[in-house]
């Protein structure tokens, strides 16, 4: 199974298998998919998948794609590119992982920032922060400019709620995707390099597009939209022709209300597989690709109730993509390890603070095993949960309380990893994490 890709990338959908250099999360009122990885051949940022971790991720090593869309985000699921990977030693049992808020940067945004994708925008190897507003219907970029952040604002449709990253005109500058909640449609921002973006085209989408990924669905070397319509209860794929530009959607009937969004192989046949959770049935439906950009039903997974965002990811180092959903009316992570068949055993139910939504899996401390860090909207914190060898995750690490916690990112700040934290306060929060 290929758990990497090169050429797009997600907020809320979230796949990481090798240890990551950047956690970013979303703070904000309560509510980046998660989770998804694709071949080595078009280039996606992870941005999820819930999600997603968010909300993908570019470059050779395996990465997210988010919700995403959790992602998200994305997770889908999924959000970083050129990713480089820690320590391939393994940690102790007792890693622990702190937040340096000392070293803190304030980034202003517009109103209500939601989803938080990460990306390396303008080519100088440190990330970038980009922030969907859904209350002034504007995307923020925070360009990085050492210890500070430039930024600009970008109009784009009514309500964006996630985003996804990835070069989708071939230039090799990673540009942006943004799912706009209410104006049922995706905004494309064209990258010109220098991290500056240019809203160029309207796709518009099924109602109510929650998250968001950008993977390549039927194997031409080109990105493709992907988004998850909790109003519509649907999937919907528009073809990329690697110019810029998208086809018509066309939608795959999925019961219940879709908020996450999460893509990656789970069947082990090469082609990018979908999964997203139901807010209203309590379930994950698997989707599985013809190789096409077409998909079938496939297996229906019982979760914790109301799964928000969703996650993909190796939680137990076999190789193989698992899929993890916060539960915000259970107070839990559902963990559902995958067989590498495109089916999975029955979900583990992992304890969290309350009403978890945001939800990303990373290697954390180096392990070579998929750590949880989840938003918890109830206490407002945001903590981790690392894997053990001997079980499925240690207890809680508190990594901030800030109140209102949404949403939860991986990206790949250079040179150490970056907590990223939005607010209703309408700024986002740049500070040093440290796991060891």
């Amino acid at each position: 199974m290929n758990l990497s890709h090169t050429k797009g990338a997600t907020r809320h959908s979230r796949f990481v298998i090798a240890p990551m250099l950047a956690v970013a999360l979303m703070v904000g009122c309560a509510s980046t998919s998660k989770g998804a990885s694709i071949t080595a051949s078009p280039t996606a940022a992870t941005a999820s998948v819930g999600s997603t971790s968010s909300a993908a991720t570019a470059g050779s090593a395996p990465a997210s794609t988010v919700a995403s869309a959790n992602a998200a985000s994305t997770t889908t699921s999924a959000k970083s590119t050129n990713a480089t990977s820690a320590s391939s030693t393994a940690a102790a049992s007792g890693s622990a992982c702190t937040v340096a808020a000392a070293q803190a940067a304030s980034i202003p945004t517009g109103k209500n920032p939601r989803a938080v994708t990460t990306a390396d925008l303008n080519g100088d190897g440190v990330d970038d922060v980009i922030a969907g507003n859904i209350d002034d219907g504007t995307v923020t970029v925070g360009l990085s400019k050492g210890t500070s952040f430039e930024t600009a604002t970008y109009t784009v449709g009514r309500s964006p709620y996630m985003s996804a990253v990835g070069d989708v005109n071939g230039d090799n500058a990673l540009d942006v995707v943004v799912a706009n909640f209410d104006g049922a449609s995706v905004s494309v921002l064209l990258n010109s390099g220098s991290g500056a973006l240019t809203p160029t085209a309207t796709v518009a989408t099924d109602a109510g597009p929650r998250s968001i990924v950008l993977v390549d669905v039927n194997g031409d070397g080109n990105l493709d939209i992907v988004t998850a319509h909790e109003s519509a209860g649907s999937v919907a794929v528009a073809l990329g022709t690697g110019t810029g530009t998208f086809g018509a959607v066309t939608s795959t009937k999925v019961t219940g209300r879709l908020h996450g969004l999460a893509a990656a192989d789970v069947n082990g046949d090469g082609k990018i597989d979908l999964a997203v959770p139901s807010l209203s049935d309590n379930t994950v439906t698997v989707l599985i690709n013809s190789g096409s950009g077409t998909f079938s039903k496939g297996a229906v997974l019982p979760t914790g109730t109301y799964p928000y965002f969703l996650a993909i990811g190796d939680v137990d180092g076999d190789g193989k993509a698992d899929i993890a959903t916060s539960n915000r009316d259970a107070n839990s992570v559902s963990v559902l390890v995958g067989k590498g068949d495109g089916s999975f055993n029955a979900a583990v139910n992992v304890p969290t603070g309350a009403k978890p939504v945001g939800l990303t899996i990373t290697d954390l401390n180096g392990d070579h095993r998929g750590d949880l860090v989840v938003a918890e909207s109830g206490p407002g914190t945001t903590s981790a949960y690392l894997s053990k060898a001997d079980g499925p995750f240690a207890s809680a690490q508190v990594l901030t309380s800030t109140g209102g916690a949404y949403d939860v990112i991986v990206g790949t700040q250079i040179p150490r990893r970056e907590f990223v934290a939005a607010n209703q306060s309408a700024s986002v929060i740049v500070a040093a994490l440290t796991c060891a």
